[in-house]
């Protein structure tokens, strides 16, 4: 009988999503219990059965979330502080 030899999954070296960083994917095989019985009258208990799981995991880069954050808050607080000064009351 000839074994078949399963290559590495992997994801196309060009996966870009933008804004975010593409990890390395991971994969794992680990035994799931369903929650029903799929329609099948016979079975008495829950069937357990294995579930593939493929992960692409991603993430923000950290100094992007700062700068977006911070400089949109930088700029609405200075926004405001030059309309309320335009809005004052001088004194003649």
């Amino acid at each position: 009988m000839a074994s078949h030899l399963a290559t590495p999954a992997g994801i196309a070296p060009g996966l870009e999503i933008p804004g975010w960083e593409v990890l390395a994917p991971a994969t794992r095989i680990a035994p799931h219990t369903y929650p029903t019985d799929f329609g099948d009258m016979t079975e008495t208990k829950r069937a357990t059965y294995s579930r593939f799981t493929f992960e692409i995991p991603i993430r923000r880069p950290r100094l992007a979330i700062y700068l977006k954050t911070f400089l949109a808050l930088f700029l609405a607080v200075w926004e405001l502080a030059g309309f309320a000064a335009d809005r004052a009351v001088h004194p003649r």
